[in-house]
């Protein structure tokens, strides 16, 4: 019903000949161009945008410049319009200054270096003294779309330990004294150290690593694994083999360190001191009836098993198993069962059964809402349906009510009509 009255209101739109309605129209499909098209790289104007709406992108697009800003490669709808790239500070024991240089894709405001405590003043933007407000506690300017050099100065008696940077920056160079500093230390609170840096010289860089795998027993078989740092010493670049099992494609990488996977397999970190967790999870590409020898690289691992008994039912051989409240697992894997993998341990997936030929019934909860039409003859209804389904895989309404939209999880789906109409 709801969609019908739309087709019905643009039908009208579209057929009126009124100046106020033909406006709308335009303003109708401008809108409708703009946001359908992708998110553009930094380009003076879309190419996709027909010649007789151009002039009507400004209005359409009044406080909603930021549709025009790249996104995430995973969040489709979060815009991301400030790109800071390289930022450089020169510090000394009276003074220090800045050189902060952006890309912006719309008007925004951009945060700078500093805070309470290490405001920074004179701040120029094109040679031209800004305004820096406080924003949350953080110091920031408005800056126009494009690319920008921004600079400012430091005064202080005495050179503080460190200074806030703001997030997201990119490359950062310290010079302290004029001398530039190979390895700055940046913490997780986003503070640079200039004194009493948090590693020295002498410090011994360790590096230990606590490996723990879920295999959720899907087609295909995914591995999730997740590695417990403990970092010490200097700032630097850690290459870890071995980190992924065998014949294992990755999928997805989760590390609050900049990290990659390299074309071998091995894990490249860039490693600072601390405790960091880093999720990697990948894929078998062939059916799986055993997963080993295991390297265990890094020391004995515990994997954790989610079966998925409606597809296969397995017995795992070949492995001693432990309890999972004792072996550490994390607190969302520990109602699975959990297994102890040395070096060199085989897991053998045992098949004693492929599907489920006896499933558990249906099990299925009703909502049910009822609007009365105004004019008294019929209703409108709408189903909130929530629960199991394991032995029939489609719902069916029976006349005379009609189906208008139905969305499982969100998504809308497809309705069909069965029988004779």
């Amino acid at each position: 019903m709801q969609t019908g009255r739309l087709e019905t209101a643009v039908r009208f739109i579209v057929g009126s000949k009124s100046p106020l309605k033909s406006v709308l129209v335009f303003s109708f499909l401008l809108i409708f161009v703009l946001l359908s098209v992708p998110s553009p790289g930094f380009t003076a104007e879309p190419v996709d945008i027909p010649i007789q709406l151009k002039p009507w992108k400004q209005w359409v697009l009044y406080n909603m410049a930021e549709r025009l800003c790249p996104t995430k490669f995973n969040l489709e709808d979060a815009y991301q319009c400030v790109w800071p790239s390289r930022l450089e500070l020169f510090v000394k024991p009276g003074a220090g200054r800045f050189e902060q240089h952006t890309l912006l894709f719309a008007k925004s405001w951009v945060s700078l270096p500093g805070g309470a405590a290490t405001w920074p003043t004179a701040v120029k933007l094109a040679e031209q003294k800004v305004p820096v407000m406080n924003r949350n506690g953080i110091p920031s300017i408005e800056v126009p779309e494009g690319e920008h050099v921004i600079s400012g100065i430091f005064s202080w008696q005495e050179m503080p330990e460190v200074i806030q940077i703001p997030a997201g920056s990119g490359l950062i160079k310290l010079y302290i004294n004029d001398k530039p500093i190979v390895s700055p230390v940046l913490d997780k609170k986003g503070r640079l150290w200039l004194q009493k840096r948090a590693s020295k010289e002498d410090k011994e860089n360790r590096l230990e690593m606590r490996i723990f795998r879920l295999l959720d027993d899907e087609i295909p078989l995914t591995i999730t694994s997740k590695l417990q740092l403990d970092i010490s010493g200097q700032a630097r670049e850690e290459r870890l083999p071995g980190v992924l099992l065998k014949n294992s494609i990755p999928m997805a990488l989760n590390s609050p360190l900049p990290s990659r996977i390299g074309p071998r397999g091995q894990l490249m970190i860039q490693a600072r001191p601390g405790r960091w967790s880093i999720q990697i999870i990948t894929r078998r590409q062939e059916p799986v009836e055993k997963i080993g020898p295991a390297a265990a690289s890094y020391g004995t691992e515990i994997w954790s098993f989610k079966s998925r008994n409606h597809l296969r039912m397995v017995k795992i051989l070949g492995v001693d198993a432990i309890d999972p409240a004792q072996a550490g697992v994390p607190a969302a894997w520990k109602t699975y069962p959990a297994y102890v993998i040395k070096p060199g341990a085989t897991m053998v997936f045992e098949e004693l059964r492929r599907g489920d030929p006896d499933p558990a019934p249906d099990r299925l909860n009703l909502q049910r809402t009822w609007w009365l039409d105004f004019d008294g003859k019929g209703y409108t209804i709408q189903d909130d349906i929530s629960g199991i389904m394991s032995q029939k895989w489609n719902l069916v309404m029976n006349p005379p009510i009609e189906l208008g939209r139905v969305a499982v999880d969100g998504m809308d789906q497809l309705i069909t009509v069965h029988g004779k109409e």
